[in-house]
């Protein structure tokens, strides 16, 4: 696989992760005009959330930085 296709699939992973993260970190916070929140029991299923979307957006920066 060539660089610059590796460069665009590295791309679209980062900003697809980084709006995942974005997504769930909203999904903790909630507030009052959101639609959808987690309860206060559910709070291992938002960590858990949180945790896979930071360790695949690091997998694929990884991937990124490390290529040569």
């Amino acid at each position: 696989m060539g660089y610059d296709l590796q460069f665009i699939y590295c791309l679209i992973g980062v900003i697809l992760f980084s709006m995942f993260l974005m997504y769930d970190t909203q999904l903790i916070i909630g507030g009052e005009k959101s639609l959808y929140k987690l309860d206060l029991e559910s709070y291992v299923l938002g960590a858990l959330a949180l945790y896979t979307d930071i360790v695949n957006l690091f997998a694929i920066l990884l991937t990124l930085f490390g290529s040569n």
